[in-house]
């Protein structure tokens, strides 16, 4: 649990401070997440499903209907 907590750390204090967490940067087309567990990886568009049920609720709010 503390090498997981020290990955998080390293990462927050990594991506505040304006440098590279250790993961690519986020793009609507691969959506690159880090999946912070024992062994950390990055995982593109994780739960697809979960995210997707939630398209078009947010942009009609906000005028943002085909933003990207």
């Amino acid at each position: 649990m503390v090498r997981l907590a020290e990955d998080m750390y390293a990462a927050w204090i990594a991506f505040a401070s304006g440098e590279n967490p250790g993961w690519p940067s986020y793009d609507l087309d691969r959506r690159p997440v880090m999946r912070f567990d024992t062994t950390s990886q990055v995982v593109n568009d994780p739960k697809p499903a979960e995210r997707t049920i939630w398209d078009g609720v947010f942009a009609t709010d906000w005028g943002l209907h085909n933003a990207r």
